[in-house]
């Protein structure tokens, strides 16, 4: 897999022995946001890395970001943030924006949240996972949920969800005071059931691809917590024309290229609401993407 990064900084970053757990805080005012991580400013240059290394075990993707300038990975589950994926990160001086995924309801997959045995069991796992690597050296946040709400098709079971969201975010900062939580929305459909129903989460998750100024507008005009791009890169398969069999045709690289730039030119002028972003999506992936 190949990936176009415009970021100052090309060389590995040196290996890292010494751990103990990070202090992350957001700090700042509205317009005014920024990251601090033990104590010193930190902004964001990362990229989603969904898998250590390629499934013959040939290619270090962990390596190709450090190499490429990230200071920041990013995953969506459990399974595969594990002990060998957060080791190998914090030795290539990367910290890591820990995903836990959440269903969403819907034709397809499992559970309920209004199902109140679904929701013991979703907190139990997901408590579980933070309460193992919280003193992680690698850990820089928690990603909880990735387009769920987008996902779900019933606005009850939205609703419920974003409730469900709340308590247990609130049940993370009782268990982890010292990394925020992120949730991830696709563009900015989340915004409205975030600002009603899940007041203790720390920073909004974007997945943009395309529309980078419109979506901060909105967002900064919702909420009053800063945001940080989990997703960015060039248009999805969705808005490609299609081949004769109906698949979508892939740009050239080029192409590509010139949209991975564009966008991280524009994200740098958003500091202060923005407190960075994560290129999609470096190696191979570990489930069928439309980007």
């Amino acid at each position: 897999a190949s990936l176009a990064f415009s970021i100052s900084g090309c060389s590995t970053a040196a290996s890292r022995t010494v751990s103990s757990p990070n202090h992350v805080r957001v700090e700042g005012v509205k317009g005014e946001w920024y990251l601090t991580l033990n104590g010193k400013r930190f902004n964001i240059k990362g990229v989603g890395v969904g898998r250590r290394q390629s499934r013959e075990g040939e290619a270090d993707f962990l390596k190709m970001a450090a190499d490429l300038g990230a200071n920041t990975v990013r995953t969506w589950g459990i399974n595969q943030g594990d002990q060998k994926y957060l080791d190998q990160a914090y030795a290539y001086g990367l910290y890591v924006d820990a995903g836990v995924w959440l269903n969403p309801v819907r034709k397809g997959y499992s559970g309920s949240y209004r199902d109140k045995n679904y929701c013991a069991k979703v907190r139990k796992q997901t408590l579980k996972y933070i309460k193992q690597f919280k003193d992680h050296p690698a850990v820089l946040l928690w990603n909880i949920g990735n387009e769920t709400i987008y996902w779900t098709e019933s606005d009850k079971e939205r609703i419920a969800f974003a409730r469900f969201l709340e308590k247990l975010i609130k049940d993370i900062h009782a268990l982890d005071p010292d990394h925020p939580v992120v949730y991830a929305s696709s563009f900015t459909t989340a915004l409205p059931y975030i600002k009603e129903y899940v007041p203790s989460l720390d920073i909004f998750g974007l997945n943009v691809y395309g529309g980078i100024r419109f979506a901060h507008e909105k967002i900064i005009g919702a909420l009053d917590i800063p945001y940080v791009i989990t997703e960015y890169g060039p248009p999805g398969n969705w808005d490609q024309p299609k081949d004769r069999f109906g698949k979508p045709i892939e740009p050239p690289d080029e192409s590509q290229v010139y949209f991975y730039k564009r966008d991280t030119k524009e994200i740098e002028k958003l500091n202060g609401h923005c407190l960075g972003a994560f290129v999609f999506h470096l190696g191979d992936t570990t489930q069928v993407s439309a980007t």
